[in-house]
């Protein structure tokens, strides 16, 4: 493991130690995606800490019950690897319009699941 991985894994850890979720958001529509996210009634309703990472702009609602942590485009690859990698916790989500069968994503592209649903779903 390279120092650039380690320092990733050390920042992840001690964010999961403040935080009950956390959502990498990734591709291309990254930045629609997390708004639409931030909009959301699941997580309006949820109870838990979530901390977005983005390597998008940040965008605020008025009621702030989550956390945003701009990352650069190599933390964002990295820890993209990472998950890819270890898949160590639930608790830690790839959120990516890249397409990939089986995803949950793919089911709102397809129409089976709405935006809300999959929100939902990442907060469940």
């Amino acid at each position: 493991i390279g120092e650039n991985m380690r320092t990733e894994i050390e920042r992840l850890k001690k964010d999961l130690e403040k935080f009950d979720q956390i959502l990498l958001f990734s591709g291309e529509m990254q930045e629609k995606i997390m708004k639409d996210f931030c909009r959301s009634q699941a997580l309006k309703k949820t109870e838990k800490k979530v901390l977005l990472l983005s390597s998008a702009d940040p965008f605020r609602e008025k009621e702030k019950n989550y956390g945003f942590r701009r990352i650069s485009d190599r933390e964002r690859e990295d820890l993209e690897q990472l998950y890819k990698t270890y898949e160590f916790s639930n608790r830690f989500q790839v959120v990516s319009d890249h397409f990939q069968w089986g995803s949950l994503m793919n089911y709102v592209k397809t129409g089976m699941v709405t935006m809300e649903e999959f929100f939902e779903a990442l907060l469940s």
